[in-house]
């Protein structure tokens, strides 16, 4: 109940509560508890984020992807580090969030592919791209990035992949 007690607590924009929330799930809850725990990191990221700690809120989205992935859920660990790749673009670490959305679309080659979170990774790979100045290979991935999320329904991501775009033409 902690554990999405914090996570509302995020959504509602305390991050105060949030993350007081979060750690006392963190005390009850057992090691074994997998998916509580990654819910409570999940909502620290986002906490953490909201509240400017960088640091934290990358440490926190690290460890609920290696969680994830602990126990196969490859699409959890996508949407995770979709986040922690935005999260490090918005500090200019480029090639460390390419790296990472580089992870994302690797794990979306398996045969199970989650179109939304493949192309929130292709539109965030494209914009970086376009950032370098590579832009034939970025208008490339913000294509296939916009055919994915459209596919997949998420149309924030295709609306900011058809953005970038444009400014890549």
């Amino acid at each position: 109940a902690l554990a999405l007690s914090a996570l509302a607590a995020t959504y509602r924009g305390d991050e105060y509560q949030a993350v007081t929330l979060a750690r006392q799930a963190f005390e009850i809850l057992p090691k074994e508890a997998i998916v509580p725990r990654i819910v409570v990191n999940l909502a620290m990221g986002d906490a953490y984020r909201d509240a400017d700690n960088v640091a934290a809120a990358s440490q926190a989205y690290t460890q609920a992807i290696g969680m994830s992935q602990s126990i196969g859920n490859t699409l959890g660990a996508m949407v995770m580090a979709n986040d922690l790749a935005r999260l490090q673009r918005s500090q200019g670490r480029l090639h460390l969030a390419a790296n990472t959305y580089r992870q994302v679309l690797e794990w979306g080659q398996s045969r199970l592919r989650p179109h939304y979170a493949v192309g929130q990774a292709l539109v965030g790979y494209g914009d970086i791209l376009r950032e370098w100045n590579q832009l034939q290979a970025a208008e490339q991935h913000l294509q296939e990035g916009v055919r994915q999320c459209e596919r997949g329904g998420y149309r924030r991501y295709q609306i900011f992949g058809q953005a970038t775009l444009a400014h890549v033409r």
